[in-house]
């Protein structure tokens, strides 16, 4: 208090000056009297800033702290555009690919999707005899449209358990690894597909597609939909291929087909998995006719998957109906553009050896 009666409030300075004035020796009495307050008053005050100080944490000293630096927005997308370069080099994204055989016989194209290796209720069986049937014939080639694997996730549209898979996901990827690495040794498989199981599922995990990965320089793989030019000796075909296409009918299995000849490519053969249902359908087109100079329409063929995941597991049986064992076969001319379609690979090896005897 001051000797007015009026709370005497002490400045940072003050309390210096008062610091430094004891330090001369001045007396607690003098220092009061200078101020006009009571003789302890600045005794006090000293000392209740000294009690706050020792209460509070040190207040902490950056000597290297590296501060943000402002820069331009034109350096960060140069930057961005080296790092899209790079990435374009070690992970190529392929949407066209060009398939030559040389040949003077037709050969046949098996169209394979959702093999859901390793999964519960998936025909472990049936997916090796139709395998070994596609080695064993000569000039019948192979592709996979997507979920090779099965690939498990916990609560991702599924009411399996972990422990209902038959193999685990390191076994799932040894025994797709292999598949591939034979097949493309062997010169039978002309591509791969993603799927929403083996592709997607891994990509959510851990952000690396596993499926790339597999195939990396052994086969073309393609991580969305893509045109793939197949020439047969001296023909070629345009094949439109994508593991789910859009579009669904009660009706038409290849309702999807038919939509994407429509609004995306006007292809000899577009194909698609992913339902489980397989199904071939053909139509002619004549907007086709000037292209292949036909005077009636060039035949476009919609060709729809099925599975070797037969159930019952519960997804598909509560939600949906259980897939069905498919793998549609085109056989494709060389000499002339034509396609012959057959619903599996085992009636289109018969056609093929009988066109050899």
């Amino acid at each position: 208090m001051s000797k007015s009666g009026q709370p005497q409030r002490w400045s940072d300075a003050d309390l210096a000056d008062v610091r430094a004035r004891r330090a001369e020796g001045e007396s607690w009495k003098s220092i009061a009297d200078s101020y006009g307050v009571a003789t302890n008053a600045p005794r006090c005050a000293v000392q209740r800033e000294e009690n706050r100080r020792k209460k509070e944490s040190p207040t902490p000293v950056f000597e290297d702290w590296q501060e943000v630096e402002d820069v331009n927005w034109r350096e960060l997308l140069d930057s961005a555009t080296e790092k899209q370069d790079l990435w374009k080099r070690i992970d190529p994204r392929q949407e066209h690919l060009t398939i030559s055989l040389d040949t003077d016989t037709p050969i046949a194209l098996a169209f394979s999707a959702d093999l859901h290796t390793g999964g519960g209720f998936t025909n472990h069986q049936a997916i090796k005899k139709t395998l070994e049937l596609i080695l064993d014939t000569p000039n019948m080639y192979m592709s996979a449209n997507g979920d090779m694997f099965e690939g498990f996730i916990p609560g991702e549209k599924s009411a399996e358990t972990v422990e209902q898979q038959a193999m685990s996901l390191r076994e799932q990827f040894a025994g797709n690894r292999s598949l591939v690495k034979e097949y493309a040794e062997r010169g039978k498989l002309l591509y791969v597909m993603w799927g929403d199981h083996d592709a997607k599922w891994f990509e959510k995990l851990v952000g690396v597609n596993i499926v790339k990965m597999m195939t990396d320089r052994e086969v073309p793989y393609f991580n969305q939909a893509a045109t793939v030019n197949l020439k047969v000796g001296d023909e070629s075909y345009l094949l439109f291929v994508n593991h789910s296409l859009p579009g669904r009918s009660m009706y038409n299995k290849n309702h999807a087909q038919g939509r994407a000849f429509r609004e995306q490519v006007p292809a000899d053969v577009i194909v698609s998995g992913h339902t489980h249902k397989p199904a071939i359908q053909w139509e002619y087109r004549y907007e086709r006719m000037r292209e292949l100079g036909y005077n009636l329409g060039g035949k476009v063929t919609y060709v729809q998957c099925g599975t070797f995941k037969t159930g019952p597991d519960p997804y598909s049986t509560r939600f949906w109906s259980r897939g069905i064992i498919g793998v549609p076969t085109l056989v494709f001319w060389p000499g002339e553009h034509r396609t012959h379609a057959f619903d599996n690979p085992e009636d289109a090896a018969i056609y093929l050896r009988g066109l050899t005897v």
